[in-house]
């Protein structure tokens, strides 16, 4: 059976030529850095030239700890090393684009956090700005280069399982956020930063979905503000289909973390090893049943190295072999730009907007805590405004801005603000409300109403109450009635 893994092996090898070989440095110094990106370009053999990062002294000790000849003392000290060629950026997500934009004007190419960047206009961009420079832009999506996942890619590459036909995560794990404080505060979490790995891995099997469908939700005494639990379903051309279920507030000490990939003619499944001992982990496992090879049964597969640190020097060789050969790395930017507009659609999905990827009917999409788009309302005012208020109560359950934005469209600022730090204080949320008075004339209403606001303290305790005499002003759109504007009444 040697001989028959013998390309798959191939495949997933992630040494780097010592003639693609360049001078990196290094922009940032937080945990991924110092326990993955420099460990794996040490192992492979690279050249770092030096680090940066705003914390000095967090710059010096990882320096230390790995060799590194330089500290630079700016960002602008080590775009104008003329040694350098490649500039790897590992920052929080808000200031990569800034960074990048600096680096394509001093001349460096670049390997990009994921997520590469917040939207997909401003990927556009600096793709743009990086082929007009003659420069090439690589993301870190490192799952694609993780072996267990590789070799899984290559089976199916090879038509070992025939056509693929479903791909799937299911991940379930205790994750401590903590650590990184801006995601702590980051309304967009697990798709965001997590999930996106899995998404990403999924695009690279079975292409680009048609439309897609995505709940999520907090947990009750959750620390983070954003979503912590997700379920994504990919619908693909032809009869493909992806599932991402993921829960990072496991309480019972057995995490799960499987993916699985079926075919027409076989099957792969497998394990996430780093996610049972994160960052430390273990190898994954991989296993494989196919009519085409065949294996008689199911077989598993040597994995022999690890997500972190290993899988981090695929991204950068992928890159340095592209600077060398005039080639292309894998993924580029432009690819990861799918990826990117994957995670939006999600999240209008989960926000119950339709998306243009998306293309469904306002049925048909699942929401946090099973909140629906608008529901439709009947031609008579008081009626239709019946039905509102009762979207509105789901919407204050789902403890998304986002549900409450599509039903009071003309939100200020200071009140998105305030329904934010209204659901990171408070959980398992329920609301009523009661109209006492109602007038309408033409497209606006007014209304007294009796609200109720039922909740769990987020650090834990009892449910609480607060009852309050609300006015509403609506107004009537083309798309039905919606709240203008809610005030206390006198």
């Amino acid at each position: 059976m040697l001989d028959l893994f013998a390309p798959i092996a191939a495949a997933c090898d992630t040494s780097i030529a010592a003639e693609h070989r360049a001078p990196v440095a290094v922009v940032g110094a937080g945990a991924i850095i110092d326990v993955a990106h420099l460990p794996a370009y040490r192992g492979a053999g690279l050249e770092i030239a030096g680090i940066f990062d705003i914390n000095l002294q967090r710059a010096r000790e990882v320096a230390a700890r790995h060799g590194l000849p330089r500290v630079y003392s700016s960002l602008e000290e080590l775009l104008g090393d003329e040694h350098v060629r490649v500039v790897d950026i590992a920052v929080a997500p808000q200031a990569q684009a800034g960074i990048v934009r600096q680096a394509i004007a001093a001349g460096k190419h670049l390997l990009c956090q994921k997520p590469f960047v917040p939207d997909a206009n401003t990927g556009v961009e600096l793709i743009a700005l990086a082929e007009r420079a003659g420069l090439l832009m690589a993301v870190n999506q490192q799952l694609r280069y993780d072996e267990g996942m590789a070799a899984a890619r290559a089976m199916v590459d090879a038509g070992w399982i025939g056509e693929a036909t479903t791909m799937t995560f299911t991940v379930n794990i205790a994750t401590d956020w903590t650590p990184w404080p801006w995601l702590v505060r980051s309304d967009r979490l697990e798709i965001m930063y997590h999930s996106i790995h899995y998404l990403d891995a999924i695009r690279a099997v079975l292409g680009e979905p048609a439309r897609v469908f995505c709940a999520g939700s907090r947990t009750p005494g959750q620390v983070a503000a954003g979503e912590t639990r997700t379920i994504s379903t990919l619908v693909f051309p032809g009869n493909a289909r992806g599932l991402v279920h993921t829960t990072h507030e496991n309480r019972t000490g057995d995490p799960e973390a499987v993916f699985r990939i079926d075919g027409t003619e076989g099957s792969i499944k497998g394990t996430l090893g780093l996610l049972y001992d994160y960052p430390h982990g273990r190898p994954d496992t991989l296993e494989v049943s196919s009519r085409v090879a065949p294996t008689d049964g199911w077989l598993a597969y040597p994995v022999t190295s690890r997500w972190i640190p290993d899988a981090f020097a695929g991204p950068m060789g992928s890159l340095l072999r592209a600077m060398a050969t005039g080639g292309t790395p894998y993924p580029t930017a432009r690819d990861n730009l799918g990826t990117i507009r994957l995670v939006d659609a999600l999240y209008t999905a989960m926000d119950y907007v339709v998306s243009r990827l998306a293309a469904l009917d306002a049925e048909q999409v699942g929401v946090a805590a099973g909140v629906a788009p608008p529901s439709p309302q009947p031609a008579e005012a008081r009626a239709a405004i019946a039905v509102l208020l009762q979207d509105l109560e789901r919407a204050v359950s789902s403890e998304r801005v986002g549900n409450l934005q599509v039903l009071m469209p003309g939100m200020a600022e200071q009140d998105v603000a305030a329904w934010q730090a209204f659901f990171q204080r408070y959980t398992q949320l329920a609301a009523r409300y009661a109209i006492d008075h109602l007038s309408t004339r033409g497209d606006t209403g007014y209304a007294t109403v009796r609200t109720l606001y039922m909740y769990v303290p987020a650090g834990g305790g009892a449910q609480r109450e607060t009852r309050l005499r609300q006015a509403i002003r609506f107004t009537r759109t083309p798309n039905g009635w919606r709240v203008a504007n809610i005030r206390e009444a006198p």
